[in-house]
């Protein structure tokens, strides 16, 4: 109901939606009734801590940066601070060494609930974040890993003990841990659709189990042991500073050169840029967008580094305004 509304206030938005949260990105003022609202810069840089998987219960997880890709990319041709906002996280996450994925929700569900990785764990799910819990499960130390599901994982998870079509599993059948990685369009389920398990772990938002479920450890459950955790709460502090300030300093100098003949080059290269990017994507659509963007981007700012520089040297504007000038999409093209 909540994404319905939010659709609804903002059709033209750019949205991020992941098993945490529901973020709606627009240029328009915000008429729904969403919990918390930001503007301008501080907008941006909460955009670059959620690209960066700050605000993750796993913190840096893999999938978020593409998940935040693809979610506000029909803003970026209309907001060129946006680019600015993705590189300050790539940055980040590639010093911070970040590599999580959301399998690692396993494990913080394990130590919220103070259970040892022992026995049989069953995943409720084969999409990619049961497919990550079953890689995690069997990376803890369970002795068999199980995955249920209406269809049978393809290809198959190396590793796991074998497939049970959700809801036909083995008549009083037991588990160390049930594991549910669900889809947010999912049916609930309730006891009577699970086997016996010591304990249930409910991963999706909104949540996979019915009430009746016990014992269970949610998301909420597992976010909250997180913020608790005072070490990490003030390394993911430093992180966020460091992230403000390389973001600080990418807008700095977009702004410097915003008016300048050499921000004229920059500006109409980068447009060229965008333009191939989306013909490479579009006929290669084997290949990541996010890999395209970050390949195209590193020629572009390669060849125009030195330059740059050597324009800012000479102080020559009507030099680099007729460079600029030949940058210019000729008659015809997009």
């Amino acid at each position: 109901m909540l994404e319905a509304e939010i659709r609804s206030a903002h059709p033209e938005a750019g949205f991020v939606q992941t098993c945490q949260r529901i973020e709606a990105f627009s240029l328009s003022t915000c008429e729904c009734t969403a919990p918390v609202r930001r503007f301008g810069t501080g907008a941006l840089e909460y955009l670059a801590t959620l690209a960066a998987g700050l605000e993750s219960a796993v913190l840096g997880e893999y999938q978020v940066l593409g998940q935040v890709r693809a979610g506000i990319a029909p803003l970026r041709q209309h907001v060129p601070w946006i680019d600015d906002a993705l590189a300050a996280a790539r940055k980040l996450r590639a010093e911070a060494g970040f590599h999580a994925t959301t399998g690692r929700l396993l494990d913080l569900a394990l130590k919220c609930a103070e259970v040892r990785p022992t026995g049989s764990l069953l995943v409720v799910g084969a999409g990619a974040a049961g497919r990550d819990v079953a890689r995690c499960g069997l990376a803890l130390g369970f002795t068999e890993v199980w995955i249920t599901s209406r269809r049978r994982p393809e290809p198959p998870v190396e590793g796991v003990a074998g497939w049970i079509p959700l809801g036909k599993g083995p008549e009083g059948a037991r588990y160390k841990v049930v594991a549910a990685c669900l889809g947010p369009s999912a049916n609930t389920l309730a006891a009577a659709d699970l086997p016996a398990a010591d304990l249930h772990i409910d991963l999706g938002s909104p949540p996979n189990l019915e009430a009746d479920v016990r014992p269970t450890i949610d998301m909420q459950t597992i976010i909250a042991h997180v913020k608790a955790d005072s070490v990490e709460s003030v390394y993911r502090e430093s992180l966020r500073a460091k992230l403000r300030e390389n973001l600080a300093r990418r807008l700095s100098l977009a702004a410097e050169d915003a008016g300048s003949p050499v921000g004229l080059l920059r500006l109409q290269a980068e447009r060229v840029r965008h333009r191939e990017a989306r013909r490479v994507a579009r006929l290669n659509p084997e290949i990541p967008a996010d890999a395209v963007d970050r390949i195209t981007r590193g020629l572009v700012n390669q060849l125009l580094h030195a330059p740059s520089v050597r324009l800012r040297e000479i102080d020559d504007p009507e030099l680099a305004e007729r460079l600029a000038a030949l940058f210019v999409p000729l008659e015809g093209e997009q």
